[in-house]
């Protein structure tokens, strides 16, 4: 006989599928830690607003997660009508599943240098706040190192308005951008004095400042392939972790803050202040 399919008054609702009992207990964990800072729960406020649409989509990885596993990864319908049965049903790659729109500054450098050749490195800072005053989500300046910045080629317009606008488009939600500024090049004096031994070839060495010298000011950001960033012991999370890029990987570690050059008139005047 065929067992009939009941249920029980006793029967309780997960936590993770009720939708209300989610939202209670998120207002009440907000306000145990914003204290009187955050004192507006109604509908209209737009961190409740954000808060439902978390418990919604909570809810619906919690129905999803309960059904049966045969049910998540198939569907008769689709066999039926073998259509689009790969597709809807096959687990999705790596590199759809780790990567997001740009979140942080690292990641809006690397889109930035990913989208445009040309661009060797990205500097962004941030205001300072000052005290406990609110402020907005901004950075108050982008410096953009282009390719032509040692060969002396002026970038054009239309370029940097191109550049401008793609900034725009990947900024987050209530961020905004003071200034974007692409360095120029600048002649720099450069004066030493070098003693070596007669067994050293002096041609040699000096060249070898000269390239160690470039590449200390120089900083392009390079791009990895997969293999290579798995080689070095990356994972393939970590690899595929950030914002989507076409033309390869670039590594979180190499972005380095910009170097700063102080005149000599300017150190003579430190030096003076010390004393």
């Amino acid at each position: 006989m065929k067992e009939s399919i009941s249920f029980s008054a006793e029967d309780k609702e997960k936590t993770s599928l009720n939708f209300f009992e989610l939202r209670q207990k998120g207002i009440e964990y907000i306000q145990e830690l914003s204290g009187e800072n955050w004192t507006d729960f109604n509908d209209h406020d737009p961190g409740v607003t954000i808060l439902e649409q978390l418990c919604y989509a909570m809810t619906d990885v919690a129905m999803r997660t309960s059904c049966d596993m045969k049910d998540l990864l198939s569907s008769n319908k689709l066999k039926e009508d073998n259509k689009d049965f790969a597709e809807k049903n096959a687990f999705y790659a790596p590199s759809e599943i780790y990567n997001t729109h740009p979140v942080t500054n690292s990641d809006l450098r690397k889109v930035l240098i990913d989208q445009f050749p040309e661009i060797q490195n990205i500097w962004i800072s941030e205001p300072n706040n000052n005290g406990l005053e609110e402020k907005l989500v901004l950075i108050s300046r982008i410096d953009i190192l282009i390719y032509s910045f040692f060969y002396h080629q002026p970038i054009g317009d239309n370029r940097k308005e191109e550049i401008k606008k793609f900034i725009a488009s990947q900024r987050s939600l209530g961020e905004d951008v003071q200034s974007i500024c692409f360095l120029e090049s600048r002649y720099m004096p450069l004066k030493m004095e070098v003693q070596l031994a007669s067994k050293y070839n002096f041609e040699i060495i000096l060249a070898n400042f000269f390239v160690a010298l470039f590449e200390y000011v120089y900083t392009p950001i390079s791009q990895y392939s997969m293999v290579e960033l798995l080689e070095d012991g990356y994972t393939k999370a970590e690899i595929l972790s950030g914002p989507k890029l076409k033309n390869g990987f670039i590594k979180t570690t190499d972005f380095k803050d910009r170097l700063v050059f102080v005149s000599s008139k300017k150190i003579e005047e430190w030096k003076g202040r010390s004393k």
